[in-house]
């Protein structure tokens, strides 16, 4: 996980990024060979799709886990704390809608994206040639060797 940014700015444009890269693939097709759109203006159209959809619905779906220090129930208060919230949180204010978290085991996750029942996933995952061929990933945020 790799992005390391100096300020606000910085800041928010890598949740923007993040946002944006994680959302390309999901529910979407590849173009044909034949599509008459170029490559970045299909992405483009892609990513305004999702997110107007998101709007349209009025929430964002962020799937997640419990891996602290990244997600995980506060004890005192059970409520969902860590980096990763603050980020998807963050997003959602980025896109104008509230966040709807859905905590689940790990292995739920990338099903859960598959079956189209959250937005994205934000969660403390490794990138693998494996995963990639099945979900879309953005940028990592956090190297940890």
């Amino acid at each position: 996980m790799g992005v390391f940014v100096k300020s606000k700015k910085g800041l928010a444009m890598a949740f923007v990024t993040l946002l944006a890269v994680s959302m390309v693939g999901c529910g979407t097709s590849k173009p044909s060979a034949s599509s008459a759109t170029a490559p970045n203006q299909q992405a483009k159209t892609e990513i305004g799709g999702k997110i107007g959809e998101i709007k349209k619905n009025g929430k964002l779906v962020i799937a997640t886990g419990n891996y602290y220090p990244f997600e995980f129930l506060e004890p005192s208060t059970n409520k969902l704390v860590g980096y990763d919230i603050d980020l998807g949180t963050k997003i959602g204010e980025k896109i104008g809608v509230p966040v709807e978290w859905k905590e689940m085991q790990f292995t739920a996750l990338i099903p859960t994206l598959q079956n189209k029942q959250a937005d994205m996933i934000i969660a403390a995952m490794y990138i693998t040639d494996e995963r990639k061929k099945v979900i879309d990933f953005s940028n990592s945020y956090m190297d940890t060797g």
